[in-house]
């Protein structure tokens, strides 16, 4: 295939000092890129209340369990859960451990990026397009986090490189035998791969069929009816696992794409196109990444309508199935699609070098759009910062906490205190932990709030019945309370909430006690029974 700087993309022109530098730069954004993803790694955060929810689900089950429901209704392809539960198995039940898959994905998304880029942009832009590849903020975080968001784009930019490789050069044997098992191999390790799937089968069976005719789809037939037959097998597989998750779909029902038969509908799409260039992509500016992207797509399909197929169909395909099935066409869910919307704002701002005598448009864009990420790089690689920090919090606390002391848990944030009490954090032996929940409607009744509270995990007990009932908890005199993954509604949130329950049942918090014991959205604080002891306060 002939490379962009050959084509009208860029006009032929002599080996320049820049041609000679290119290959270099490309390695230096490479580096820089997985030196981003490995400070994170090492950094090793505490799992936030979603991460740990999956670690439960996997942890310690056998491999040949994969395809078994999760705990607490997550969902994750069963060829992710495998990888990781292979890492826990290899190398333990750290952060690190558990974050492999997501940390090798985005590794090796880095080069294959590179690889893309090259074959659709002109080194200006592949320097761009990489450069922002490598340091924009939700890429380089999903690819340390326990979730499969990292391995989705590493497989989407593996079916397009593949798919772009194979668009001009005839398939033979071998390399159709590897691209059928590699796609139904996918399939089982993402589930959006069945969009970039099924958009590299189309758009190659129409680009074979417009030049040979239909003596040249038998090949690629037989390999999309690979494709087809895993993805059948692995819904039928899967389904019934996935379908215990209606919590999820609750979650995400407002980012079902409508039917655009309204002025509603239509500025649902037009907003969600720019919204997309600020998340998942992670840009600051997203009108003029948004409008780069509008540009570069005309400018790539003059160039090769195959090509932009290849960009574009996987976000058509994705919208259909938000608004068939309700894929949620939101946030990380479409951090996939992330490689495509790059490449095509790289393609829109190339446009800017080709305006007669002003070049310097095209640096001014980049600067503004890539300025603050960039800023937002330099601060996280000198001082990475967590997301729920209650590991050091359950930490200290595992020291400060006495025989005969209870510990209620913010119901959101179990999951957490579960994992790090059974792996690094035991409390003694004694200690009840108080299962219960503190909503709105328990203290301030006029309060209306959307359902937001209906999916606990906790026993239907209220928070403020538990300390004043004659259970146990309304015997002890000295109660921990945690908190993490607070639920927040219009402007009153559920900490606030929990803390006037444990004050109304007769309990003053022991500021003193309770030093030390705060992190990153986490928090630990003690409460004593007002007849039992005098609170002291730090002067």
């Amino acid at each position: 295939m002939n490379a962009p700087d050959d084509l009208p993309l860029e006009a032929p022109a002599t080996r320049t000092g820049f041609d000679r530098a290119f290959p270099y730069l490309v390695a230096v954004l490479l580096l820089l890129g997985a030196f981003l993803r490995a400070r994170a790694w090492m950094f090793a955060r505490s799992f936030w209340s979603d991460e740990a929810m999956l670690a439960l689900g996997i942890s310690g089950r056998a491999l040949s369990q994969s395809l078994d429901p999760l705990a607490y209704g997550q969902v994750a392809p069963p060829g992710f859960v495998f990888l990781v539960r292979a890492c826990e198995m290899a190398f333990g039940s750290t952060e690190r451990a558990l974050r492999g898959v997501s940390f090798g994905a985005g590794l090796l998304s880095l080069p294959l990026f590179a690889s893309v880029a090259r074959r659709l942009l002109s080194k200006p832009a592949t320097l761009v397009a990489l450069g922002a590849f490598a340091i924009l903020e939700p890429l380089v975080y999903y690819a340390n986090e326990l979730k499969p968001y990292a391995l989705d784009v590493l497989i989407a930019l593996a079916i397009l490189n593949a798919a772009i490789g194979a668009l001009d050069a005839p398939t033979s044997t071998r390399r159709g035998v590897l691209y059928a098992f590699g796609g139904a191999a996918c399939v089982w390790c993402s589930y959006p791969a069945v969009f970039g799937l099924a958009s590299a089968a189309i758009v190659l069976g129409l680009s074979r069929l417009r030049r040979r005719g239909l003596a040249s789809l038998g090949r690629l037939a037989w390999v999309s009816l690979v494709w087809a037959s895993s993805f059948v097998a692995f819904y039928a597989l899967t389904s019934k696992a996935n379908a215990s998750s209606e919590q999820l779909e609750d979650f995400w029902r407002r980012a079902r794409a409508p039917w655009p038969t309204s002025s509603k509908a239509l500025s649902w799409y037009v907003e969600t196109f720019f919204a997309v260039f600020h998340d998942p992509v992670g840009f600051i500016q997203p009108a003029l990444a948004a409008t780069a992207a509008l540009v570069g797509s005309v400018v790539l399909g003059r160039w090769s309508l195959s090509r932009i197929a290849l960009l574009i169909l996987p976000i058509a395909l994705t919208l259909a199935a938000s608004r068939a099935v309700g894929y949620p066409f939101a946030s990380r869910l479409i951090l996939f699609l992330a490689p495509s919307a790059l490449l095509l704002t790289a393609a829109g701002l190339d446009e800017l070098r080709r305006i007669p005598g002003k070049p310097i448009w095209f640096l001014v864009a980049c600067g503004v759009l890539l300025f603050q990420p960039v800023v937002a790089a330099i601060s996280q690689a000198r001082h990475p910062r967590g997301r729920e920090e209650i590991r050091p919090v359950l930490d200290a606390l595992a020291r400060r906490v006495k025989p005969g002391d209870a510990v209620y848990v913010y119901e959101y944030g179990h999951p957490q205190f579960r994992w790090y009490v059974s792996h690094g954090s035991p409390l003694p032996a004694d200690v009840d932990v108080i299962r219960a929940a503190a909503l709105f409607s328990d203290v301030s009744p006029e309060v209306t709030v959307p359902d937001g509270s209906s999916y606990r995990f906790t026993l239907p007990v209220l928070l403020n019945q538990a300390l004043s009932s004659g259970g146990s908890a309304a015997n002890r005199d000295r109660i921990w309370a945690v908190f993490t993954h607070v639920i927040s509604w219009k402007g009153a949130d559920e900490e606030r909430i929990a803390r006037g329950a444990f004050t109304l049942a007769g309990f003053l918090e022991d500021e003193a006690a309770s030093v030390g014991l705060a992190a990153r959205g986490a928090s630990a604080s003690l409460y004593v029974r007002r007849r039992s002891i005098e609170v002291t306060t730090p002067r």
